[in-house]
């Protein structure tokens, strides 16, 4: 298996080929692998002329609220967002605001999101950036949303990227198998954890063994890139 070694900023700017309808799956444990500084990143290097949607459970984020600042991109709390005239960013962070009481939470973020997610599927031609999907898929109930973008979503243009920490999913439920040989582009992180390291069989391209192997070399906020179409590997820096 041959794999390039590239550079976080010449690999964004030299290396990165996004186009409509395109998957994206970035895998690897929360605060150690840097999925969502990663994946804000990859969204300032896609054409500009795609709008995307961040979808964000947490109710607090410094990562999401410095970028979404710094990229200029607005924040809203329901779907659709309200009307705004002077509005020039076709890109959102849809965010809803938190009560902490869990099950109050949950059901709002499930209706907001399921607009959100469905919205996309109807229109196309854009991104739905599911922050977390195992929790929008099994904690929020949106696995079936979540898989008709995957399995439908790409011919229309309607892109899902993801970003998960538990690929093997818990007793409560997984994500869809189709989060592993759906994707074109695929961002694996060193991952400690060997149930989630076995899913990579799922990915149906190259053998699982040396993507394991691989993925164990990595340092900290590295990324084992997959893209299906050649298929490529890559590692991309940090």
């Amino acid at each position: 298996m041959r794999v390039l070694h590239i550079d976080r900023d010449e690999f964004l700017s030299d290396y990165w080929d996004y186009h409509r309808g395109q998957h994206v799956g970035l895998i690897g444990p929360t605060q150690r692998a840097g999925k969502t500084t990663f994946g804000f990143q990859l969204l300032e290097h896609t054409d500009k002329r795609i709008p995307a949607e961040v979808l964000v459970m947490k109710p607090r984020d410094h990562v999401v609220a410095s970028n979404t600042s710094r990229l200029g991109y607005r924040e809203v709390d329901t779907w659709p967002p309200p009307w705004n005239p002077f509005k020039t960013n076709n890109r959102n962070v849809v965010w809803p605001k938190h009560t902490f009481n869990p099950e109050r939470d949950n059901a709002h973020m499930h209706d907001v999101f399921r607009k959100a997610m469905l919205d996309r599927y109807e229109r196309g031609n854009g991104i739905t950036f599911a922050d977390e999907i195992y929790g929008l898929s099994v904690e929020l109930g949106l696995y079936t949303e979540a898989e008709a973008l995957l399995t439908r979503g790409g011919g229309m243009g309607a892109g899902i990227w993801y970003g998960t920490q538990k690929p093997s999913g818990t007793r409560k439920g997984t994500i869809s198998s189709f989060c592993f040989n759906s994707p074109t582009h695929m961002f694996l992180s060193r991952d400690p954890d060997k149930r989630n390291r076995e899913r990579y069989g799922e990915l149906e391209v190259g053998d699982p063994k040396d993507i394991e192997g691989l993925t164990q070399q990595l340092r900290p906020f590295e990324f084992l890139y997959i893209n299906r179409i050649g298929p490529t590997f890559a590692i991309v820096g940090a």
